[in-house]
């Protein structure tokens, strides 16, 4: 399921050059039978990246880490309906722990730079995401 007009709001952190140019794809977030958390790999490259979508409940505590060698992948965390992103691994770190706002369909969106993807970058990466509570 795409939804385009929610991943470009998402990343109101990137510049419109790096949005006009960067095709995403979405992957729903499952849990295994009796497990809280789920890890995903994967790899980005230059001209796109990967939009983790997961339905949680407000006040649930969500987590999300993100492993990479290339320091220039990033991930953003979206509550829905949110013009910008709760949290944004750019400024924060590579590890995000919070509590949800509202509940619906959050968005954990990994990308590169804008500087990577100029310079053609790749980057393959392991993210945990874990809902509780």
């Amino acid at each position: 399921m795409r939804k385009p007009g929610l991943i470009a709001l998402a990343l109101s952190s990137l510049s419109s050059a790096a949005l006009a140019q960067a095709p995403f794809r979405t992957e729903q977030v499952r849990f295994a039978k009796g497990a809280s958390s789920a890890t995903v790999t994967g790899s980005i490259r230059a001209d796109g990246g990967v939009s983790y979508a997961l339905t949680v409940r407000a006040g649930q505590t969500l987590k999300a880490s993100l492993r990479t060698r290339n320091a220039s992948a990033r991930f953003n965390v979206v509550a829905p309906g949110v013009d910008q992103p709760l949290f944004s691994s750019s400024s924060m770190g590579a590890t995000y722990a919070g509590r949800t706002p509202v509940a619906g369909a959050y968005m954990i969106i990994v990308y590169l730079t804008e500087s990577a993807a100029m310079r053609d970058e790749t980057a393959d990466y392991v993210l945990t995401i874990g809902v509780t509570g």
